[in-house]
């Protein structure tokens, strides 16, 4: 649900225009690790800590350890929360881990480029592509082999 507050005279301010363009602009690229998945195993992992409580208390920014999973048809979805700088790390897709199966690829929704990534006993990671989609989030579809 998305609360958007309308001037006087009905038209969106502009930080909230902006707010719903760069969420369109999301769901354009990302859209299939949203529409119709659900939650997997694990919401994420990270260290940031959701706050219970009103107004204020979740400011903290979300660093690239911040990563959230849904999953559809035997793939899984991992949701950088910021943009990465560096070859993203996720513990919980180690061998042994979490996934029960093995990876057989890794795409960055929005890009054409090859994925390299590494799967050990400590994590999954996977190393950045030369460019990266221009959103606040990333996402990788990880494809399990059958």
């Amino acid at each position: 649900m998305l609360n958007i507050a309308l001037k006087g005279d009905g038209t969106i301010p502009e930080n909230q225009s902006a707010y719903l363009t760069a969420f369109g602009d999301f769901l354009k690229i990302h859209g299939e690790g949203i529409y119709g998945t659900r939650p997997w195993k694990i919401f994420g992992e990270g260290p940031f800590k959701v706050k219970d409580g009103r107004q204020g208390e979740n400011r903290k920014a979300f660093s690239q350890r911040d990563i959230r999973f849904t999953t559809k048809g035997g793939v899984l979805y991992a949701f950088v929360l910021s943009p990465p700088t560096e070859g993203v790390v996720i513990k919980s897709l180690a061998s042994g881990g979490q996934l029960e199966t093995k990876i057989a690829n890794i795409k960055l929704m929005g890009s054409d480029e090859k994925i390299i990534w590494n799967r050990t006993s400590d994590a999954l990671t996977i190393k950045l592509p030369q460019s990266l989609p221009e959103t606040l989030v990333i996402g990788f579809a990880i494809h399990s082999k059958e």
